[in-house]
């Protein structure tokens, strides 16, 4: 029986890996024909973006299979390439671009250092939960004042949720 539960466990982990390649795809395209950022939350996707990092931070810490957290790096890069549309198509100021890029990098590069301790990590890793559920809020609010979506890929923020749900 503990065989069937691990191999169930590493196939779903395996299908949210291979969804998560195309998961932020439709929120992509949609700003890229847009041209715009009109209903997106640049603080919503700011945070989202440090969520996924400390998750992956902690999967790559810990040395867990690729499968527990390989959707955390690639959801990262797209919020990361999702972040550089939202910046131009919002016309966000460059000192801002400069500060949460700088922030960002620096964070990285101390999560991945090794020089964090295990307690450190596992801690970290509790606030990611609860920051994929704040960066979520920006989102929502920026909805109810906009009377609307805007440019916000629906389908994808759907799947995203519906994603975390299952890990959970």
């Amino acid at each position: 029986m503990e065989v069937i539960a691990l191999l169930m466990s590493r196939l779903l982990g395996s299908a949210i890996v291979l969804m998560s390649c195309i998961i932020k795809l439709p929120q992509i395209m949609a700003l890229l024909r847009s041209k715009s950022a009109e209903g997106l939350s640049l603080t919503g996707f700011e945070t989202e973006l440090v969520a996924y990092t400390l998750t992956f931070a902690y999967g790559l810490h810990f040395k867990l299979p690729f499968t527990g957290y390989g959707e955390a790096i690639i959801m990262s890069v797209q919020d990361v390439f999702l972040l550089a549309l939202i910046y131009k198509y919002a016309e966000t100021p460059m000192s801002h671009v400069g500060i949460a890029t700088a922030l960002y990098a620096g964070g990285l590069a101390v999560l991945l250092s090794g020089q964090l301790g295990d307690e450190v990590m596992r801690v970290l890793s509790g606030a990611s939960f609860v920051t994929i559920m704040f960066a979520r809020l920006p989102q929502i609010y920026a909805n109810f004042v906009a009377k609307g979506t805007g440019q916000l890929s629906i389908f994808s923020y759907l799947i995203t949720v519906f994603g975390g749900a299952v890990r959970i």
